[in-house]
């Protein structure tokens, strides 16, 4: 690594760091300079510069950073550069055919393997090769670039390979399109392993399967029997029937009935068919088939294994029977659900890489935790530890001495692995050498392939012939038959017939005697069916037994003709199926209670397939949503239930629901056909109903839920700015309490006419226009004092007319409605008034080109359901101030904070107005209900609770008395500093005598250490330990008959009536007019304090 200045005294780290990169492209240079800027930087960056550091105290630790940065990044370079050479010897080295080629198909690069498939040189350039062309059936070159194309991939291509010299051998090929960084087709990538030797074997195989000579339709079952050395299976008449086969199509191989085996009961199937071979016990299982129309059967299976002299095993020879009807009632019947895992993919091989003596593994490929069951990072826990996963009867295979590949040969091997599950698999390893630039030998790679089928199927295929009497003992049915020209039974079910004991079904009345009424016209139309058709006759019929029960039969036959065509007789079977149709009856029944249920029940209820997401069924809650008949929801994709923004959502839910058995969430809507978002709550569960999975999604509508949600933050969120907003004004009101009462002490000592006494008049002004603000918090956070009346709300608006035109303008019709004496309300006409006119001015700014401002009173009686509807409200008569403008309006955001203070969207606003409104009214007792949207005006609906109307005492109309001054002592409790000395001052100038004290504490020392009287109390309310209310309950034990006069920056409803009765309140800020006053009124007539 190089650090190097930018200033050196013979050139510049640039020069430095070109000569480095020069010779050593590998090694990292770092600039840490002082005298670099910007340009230098970029233009070392250019130039292969790892970093670039600033000389200072600040990025000293980062040098250390970005050196050990660099070194890590030249570490990682030269491993990829080791690993790219790595794997390019291990491509040139395996014996699995892998290759490179173009779009066109021709071929670009291909290691040795699949250069002797091909017949080509073991070096040199390769021939233009059209790999699709090299087969030797040209549709088999089609179908490898139509897979390609359409898929991008080709797994498990098998076709015949033409050689160069002419022969030809079975590959299996798979392949990838490599796409390049605009996603068209790059190149294609793959691999050709030989399997001519196994596919040969195969094909040997299948020309030796021996036949079996007998056929068993009757009864949906079939006869088999399967060469247990090559696997193959012949299977007798009546695959048809039990596999729903085309007739004339074939399955004739272990491998494609296993195919049709569901996959989940296939590695089952496998299992118990190896067990019977290895063990000669007697074949019996039960599992499912996909039929070729995709209908899924259920097959009893029934086998004996045949052994030669030896003791090995050649056949295997059984019967399977056709039990789906039975499965399927069991299935609809079972309380509790199955759940199946899906069986594991393909295993593919592993690749290894390991020192030339094996006594450490390199590196194993991902397939490695599958075939071994173990994680790859097991293999590097210590050497030679992957030794100990070789059974213990085949580590001797694999001395590394006798397997060493220095001498630079391969080798190949089979040994048994002992998985964690305790599971033994058979293991393929094939070895190679792998050399270095000069040809040394210095690794050794293979690749190990699971040959656990192989083997097994090696060990397993052999001879016997099952008997046909073995499928019918296995069958457990009541076999007859019918001859048509002696119009007679030569075999009859008499046991499921319930015929008599001592008696038998001899003829054709015999028979239909024995069925009940109602069902002989169907039977009997079921055999003329199959005389004319010549299809299976099949009939489903009850019979009495002489128990007196009733029993239901399934009856299949089929008819045996002359040349002519002519019935001669007929053969089949008879099943019980009385329990089957039971279940039937109760799966319906069922069904019609689940239908009642669901049709209902109050919330929405989708049914969908859990693996499509088709709905399925839906009630009539969902078409009531949606605004969709049940028909036309049925076979919708469930994502369609939801908006286009939530469907990925919906559809990961709906996953995760299925997958999980279950699942409760929300955040999800419902989308009606209007566009409308409906909010859902979904409990979604799974269910299985005939032999498929679904989802049953409960959606419950929290429209209403969430709007009172809403209501319920959005009031305590105002109340929280509430709060706030009065603990601003009482603070505030301190201070223009103090800059009010000096400011007018200073007043009354200057000249009229000196500029002093105009900046005074300037600083008074100043301050009544804060106090103007403070009332409006006040106002908003519901702690200004009251004086409440009974008034008529219709009169007061009617008497604010005048005023309101000359406030709103020419340009705004005014139209003032409403009926006086609808009744009357409780609360302070002044506030009330400020309330309409704060509305006025509010609709007036929001039609700046003039419109109609209404403003109406009305009577109205709210319920429980209307009042629901509006935040705060609760049912009950109200008197309702109507303020409507045809104004720009307002969005929902903008609805939502217009009653917090200092929101506005006005140029020029203070954002007091509406939340002066908000607040009067709620102290008031009322609500507000605000309804706008832009381009629509607005509508503010003041609702106040309705009391009768009460003659109103008519203001005295007196003016205030002089003030006169006083000599009595005053007792001054006030935590402000300043405010306290303003006050002290303003009492001091009149002739009173002050004792100061901050709080209650203090208060009660200094009424205890004054020898006079005290007459007068003056407390503010808020104090630092106790109130002023409590104060003067304590201080009137004292010192009782004491007066109180109280002072307050704000007070709530519940304390000023309690201190009502106690003093006389004096609201902050006030002039020292205003306190010599209610000092002099308190001291003159006030109330005694309290008792």
């Amino acid at each position: 690594m190089v650090v190097t200045d930018f200033v050196l005294g013979w050139t510049n780290g640039l020069s430095v760091l070109r000569e480095v990169k020069s010779r050593y492209p590998e090694c990292p240079v770092i600039m840490f300079t002082a005298d670099g800027n910007e340009s230098v930087a970029v233009e070392g960056m250019k130039a292969g510069l790892d970093d670039y550091v600033i000389r200072s105290p600040a990025h000293r630790a980062r040098l250390l950073t970005a050196v050990q940065a660099a070194l890590d990044r030249m570490r990682a370079r030269l491993a990829a550069r080791e690993a790219e050479a790595r794997y390019r010897t291990l491509f040139d080295s395996v014996p699995v055919g892998l290759f490179r080629a173009g779009p066109d198909g021709r071929l670009l690069e291909a290691n040795a393997a699949l250069r002797q498939m091909l017949g080509l040189p073991a070096d040199g350039p390769l021939e233009p090769v059209d790999l699709p062309s090299r087969f030797v059936d040209a549709a088999d070159g089609e179908r490898w670039r139509a897979q390609l194309a359409a898929n991008g991939v080709v797994r498990g291509f098998e076709a015949r390979l033409r050689r160069a010299d002419g022969s030809s051998i079975w590959v299996r090929g798979s392949a990838r399109i490599v796409r390049g960084v605009a996603g068209a087709a790059s190149t294609c990538e793959g691999e050709m392993e030989d399997i001519h030797e196994s596919r040969c074997a195969a094909v040997a195989l299948e020309e030796n399967r021996a036949r079996l000579d007998l056929a068993l339709d009757v009864g949906r079952m079939a006869a088999w029997d399967m060469d247990v050395r090559n696997r193959t299976v012949n299977w007798h008449r009546g695959t048809e029937i039990v596999l729903g086969l085309e007739p004339g199509q074939r399955i004739e191989t272990e491998a494609a009935f296993l195919a049709r085996v569901h996959p989940e009961d296939r590695d089952r199937v496998r299992r118990v068919m190896e067990k019977a071979i290895g063990s000669g016990e007697s074949l019996q299982d039960e599992f499912r088939v996909v039929r070729a129309d995709g209908g899924i059967c259920w097959l009893a299976t029934f086998g004996r294994v045949f052994r030669d002299e030896a003791g090995r095993p050649l056949r295997v020879v059984g019967a399977a029977v056709d039990i789906t009807q039975r499965r399927q009632a069991e299935e609809a019947m079972r309380a509790s659900e199955e759940r199946f895992r899906q069986i594991a993919g393909a295993i593919r091989e592993v690749f290894w890489l390991a020192t030339v003596d094996y006594s450490e593994v390199l590196y194993v490929s991902p397939s490695f935790e599958t075939v071994w069951g173990r994680p790859c990072e097991s293999v590097f826990r210590s050497r030679r530890c992957w030794l100990e996963f070789v059974h213990p009867e085949d580590r001797h295979r694999l001395d590394p001495k006798a397997l060493s590949c220095a001498e630079g040969c391969g080798h190949e091997v089979e040994y048994r692995i002992v998985r964690p599950d305790g599971a033994i698999r058979w293991i393929r390893d094939r070895a190679f050498p792998v050399r270095d630039a000069s040809g040394v030998v210095y690794r050794c790679a293979g690749i190990a392939e699971d040959v656990t089928e192989r083997r097994e199927s090696e060990a397993a295929l052999r001879v016997s012939r099952e008997r046909l009497a073995l499928a019918i003992d296995a069958a457990r049915l009541d076999v007859w038959e019918f001859d048509f020209v002696a119009g007679r039974f030569t075999e009859s079910a008499d046991r499921l017939l319930g015929v008599p004991p001592g008696q038998t079904c001899v003829t054709e009345d015999d028979f239909f005697r024995l069925v009940l009424p109602g069902d002989r016209e169907a039977v009997r139309r079921a055999m003329a069916r199959a005389i004319e058709t010549g299809a299976p006759y099949e009939a489903e019929f009850r019979v009495a037994w002489p128990d007196g029960s009733e029993h239901w039969l399934y009856g299949l036959g089929r008819i045996t003709r002359d040349a002519d065509g002519r019935p001669l007789v007929i053969r089949g079977v008879t099943l019980d199926i009385t329990e089957r149709r039971r279940s039937e009856e109760a799966i319906r029944a069922s069904e019609e209670k689940y239908r009642r249920l669901v049709e209902t029940a109050n919330d929405a209820v989708f049914l969908a397939d859990a693996e499509t997401g088709l709905i399925l069924d839906a009630n009539q809650k969902a078409a009531e949503l949606l605004g969709l008949p049940v028909e036309k929801i049925v076979g919708l994709h469930q994502t369609e239930l939801h908006p286009p923004d939530q469907a990925e959502i919906a559809r990961s839910r709906f996953q995760e629901a299925g997958r999980g058995g279950g699942a409760m969430f929300s955040g999800l809507a419902l989308q009606g056909r209007d566009g409308r978002r409906i909010p859902v709550e979904v409990s979604a569960s799974v269910i299985e109903s005939g032999g498929r999975r679904r989802v049953l999604g409960l959606y419950r509508d929290v429209t209403e839920r969430q709007q009172l949600e809403e209501q319920v933050r959005h009031a305590q969120r105002l109340d929280v700015v509430g709060r706030l907003a009065g603990g601003v004004a009482h603070d505030f009101n301190n201070l223009l309490s103090v800059i009010v009462g000096f400011g007018q002490l200073a007043r009354q000592g200057v000249e009229p006419a000196s500029a002093a006494r105009r900046y005074l008049d300037e600083v008074l002004r100043a301050a009544q226009r804060a106090e103007a603000i403070t009332r409006q918090l006040l106002a908003f956070s519901r702690r200004q004092v009251l004086k409440p009346t009974v008034f008529d709300l219709a009169a007061v608006v009617s008497g604010l007319e005048p005023m309101i035109r000359r406030l709103v303008g020419e340009r705004v019709t005014l139209k003032v409605s409403g009926r006086p004496g609808l009744g009357g309300v409780r609360a302070d006409t002044g506030q009330i008034e400020q309330v309409v006119l704060n509305l006025a001015v509010n609709a007036r700014d929001a039609m700046p080109d003039g419109g109609l401002l209404a403003i109406d009173t009305d009577e109205v009686v709210l319920d429980a359901a209307s009042a629901g509807l509006i935040s705060g409200a609760a049912p009950g008569a109200y008197l309702r101030l109507r303020v409507t403008d045809t104004g720009r309006g307002m969005d929902a955001e903008t609805r939502r904070h217009i009653f917090e203070p200092f929101f506005t969207t006005k140029e020029q606003g203070t954002g007091l107005g509406l939340s002066t409104v908000y607040g009067i009214v709620r102290q008031s007792g009322g609500f507000l209900d605000v309804d706008s949207a832009p381009g629509r005006g607005a509508r503010f609906d003041v609702y106040l609770p309705r009391v009768p109307l009460e003659s109103a005492q008519a203001s005295s109309g007196t003016l205030p008395a002089v003030v006169s001054d006083g000599s009595e002592t005053v007792l001054l409790v006030e935590d402000d500093e300043v405010v306290r000395a303003m006050v002290r001052e303003v009492l001091q100038c009149r002739g009173y005598t002050v004792l100061e004290a901050a709080g209650p504490s203090e208060a009660l020392e200094a009424a205890g250490r004054h020898a006079g009287p005290i007459p007068l109390l003056v407390t503010d309310v808020g104090l630092p330990d106790a109130s002023g209310l409590e104060l003067a309950r304590q201080m009137a034990r004292i010192r009782p008959g004491i007066r109180v006069l109280f002072i307050s920056g704000y007070l709530d409803d519940g304390f000023a009536a309690e201190a009502a009765a106690v003093g006389p309140l004096l609201r902050k800020p006030f002039t020292p007019d205003a306190l010599a006053r209610r000092v002099r009124e308190a001291l003159d007539g006030g109330p005694p304090g309290p008792a």
